[in-house]
């Protein structure tokens, strides 16, 4: 793999890359139709699916093996283990040069002469760092009919294996499986090669003898392009793994065309598993809709809400009927003091942080000796931290038990304006939705308070309210029969409302104006 690529060899990198990227999007396809039904399995029948997985691919790999043991004999001298005429024994320490031998590599495995070795049985046996290391090395020494038993076999069993509660990974099977399609492919246009009797065609200025090499190398890349879509860093990985700088540029176009088509099909393998999550990612890319639509016509509008002297009973039941991460905490006026996270609220409650009634004055704490369950200093309670600790599940969890609470305890006051946040991120109700979108990605929020031109919180914005506007499609509408066709950005029912207040506006002056 040490020659270098050519130009006539770029629409053939081209093309490896668009077969990389379907193929990619077919295994996120068929991988998140499993994964569906997976995770709705109960724990002992998942560990089920591991052991019938397991015997499955041990039972696949065997029987191919055997019943193709004929076919997948081959003389050991058809193999080598460098690109050069370079030997086991011409490699000294110093060198610095990790070379596979073959006598530890090749198997035997129901060959008759001593001389031959079973191709199937090496490959599916041994270590896939060292098959992937003579795919890249020798990939032409490889029969084509294998290769296309290989890739049917280790395909299935990738999307079988990967996302099962195992430590498996994918990236060591992804290249695996690009560098046996990359093999194949190179082996299809060595063919075509050889049909051009007159040798005055295309393919006739290609080399046979690193056509398969670079084909191996481009094909790993095609397949985790359209796999995991990332650009950069696969480059920056497959440069530093490979050590092949003369192949950056063919690393670098396939890369790019592979992610392209398949974001044609479907999503990245680590988008889906995002959503299979529930975890809310938004892109980085704006839709065009969005410019056209307001943040009041996306927010919630039923916000609950906290008041900066707010009574245990009261947080107790925001906690347990809302799902929400933050409360704005507002005044008796409505208008917006700060904003509190709902570890905050847990902690509190679960540090026994609040106060009888007759120690309020004002919106000031006064310690005294009614400061139930803690010493009398307000320097002990600020020490409360204002996040919850990552391994306390109990304060991370919307199911937490925050334990029982007398019915005085429920009377008790907690003051949250030493906690909670008092400049948080806010917006207006008729701020474009881009804008809102753009301060979500930015920032990295979780949620933003939507206040009017008074000041008053009216709603509360959400990534998961923008992760739900993704599949939104405008309406379409037909105003008369000969009219053109136009499209509304607004959802219906808040086109309904709006036409409703513009009727009852109209009626209320026609009725002034006859007065």
């Amino acid at each position: 793999l040490a020659s270098k690529s050519t130009v006539e060899e770029l629409p053939l990198f081209a093309m490896l890359g668009v077969l990389g990227g379907m193929l990619g999007a077919l295994f996120n396809y068929l991988w998140e139709a499993k994964m569906q039904r997976h995770k709705a399995l109960p724990p002992k029948t998942k560990f089920m699916v591991i052991m019938g997985a397991s015997l499955f691919t041990s039972s696949l790999l065997y029987f191919l093996t055997f019943i193709l043991q004929d076919h997948s004999c081959a003389e050991k001298d058809n193999f080598r283990s460098r690109d050069d005429d370079t030997t086991i024994d011409d490699v000294t320490d110093d060198d610095n040069v990790e070379v596979v031998d073959d006598k530890d590599f090749w198997l035997e495995f129901g060959c008759n002469n001593a001389n031959q070795t079973n191709v199937l049985a090496s490959v599916f046996f041994q270590s896939r760092e060292v098959v992937i290391k003579k795919l890249l090395e020798d990939a032409k020494s490889f029969d084509t009919s294998l290769l296309v038993v290989m890739l049917i076999a280790f395909f299935p069993l990738m999307v079988l294996g990967f996302g099962l509660a195992i430590p498996t990974g994918v990236f060591m099977p992804t290249i695996l499986v690009g560098c046996i399609g990359g093999a194949l492919f190179g082996k299809i246009v060595i063919h075509f090669k050889s049909m051009d009797h007159d040798h005055d065609g295309y393919l006739s200025s290609l080399n046979n003898d690193r056509i398969c090499n670079h084909m191996a190398l481009v094909g790993a890349v095609a397949l985790l392009g359209g796999i995991q879509r990332s650009t950069l860093s696969l480059c920056v990985i497959i440069m530093e793994g490979t050590g092949q700088v003369q192949m950056l540029i063919p690393i670098i176009i396939t890369t790019v065309i592979s992610r392209y088509f398949g974001n044609l099909f479907t999503e990245g393998l680590y988008e889906i598993g995002l959503h299979l999550k529930h975890v809310p990612f938004l892109h980085n890319h704006i839709a065009h809709q969005y410019y056209m639509m307001r943040v009041c016509d996306v927010m919630q509008p039923n916000v609950v809400t906290l008041t900066p002297l707010e009574s245990v009973g009261n947080i107790l039941n925001a906690l347990r009927h809302c799902t929400h991460n933050g409360f704005p905490v507002v005044t008796s006026g409505g208008n917006l003091c700060g904003v509190i996270l709902r570890s905050q609220l847990r902690m509190l409650l679960k540090n026994r942080i609040f106060f009888d009634a007759h120690v309020m004055r004002g919106e000031r704490l006064f310690p005294g000796p009614s400061f139930h369950g803690r010493s009398s200093s307000i320097d002990e309670a600020l020490q409360v931290p204002l996040h919850a600790r990552q391994d306390d599940y109990a304060l991370n969890s919307h199911q937490a038990d925050l334990g029982e609470f007398s019915d005085a305890e429920r009377e008790m006051k907690v003051n949250l304006l030493r906690i909670m946040n008092q400049g948080p991120h806010v917006v207006l109700d008729t701020c474009p939705l881009s804008r809102a979108y753009s301060l979500f990605i930015s920032v990295g929020l979780r949620h933003l308070v939507v206040l009017d031109t008074t000041g008053q919180v009216v709603g509360i914005l959400t990534r998961k309210d923008l992760v739900g506007l993704m599949n939104y499609k405008p309406v379409i509408r037909q105003r008369h029969e000969d009219s053109r066709r136009t499209e509304t950005l607004i959802p219906q029912d808040v086109m309904e409302q709006t036409r409703r207040d513009s009727q009852a506006s109209v009626a209320s002056m026609a009725d002034s104006l006859t007065v």
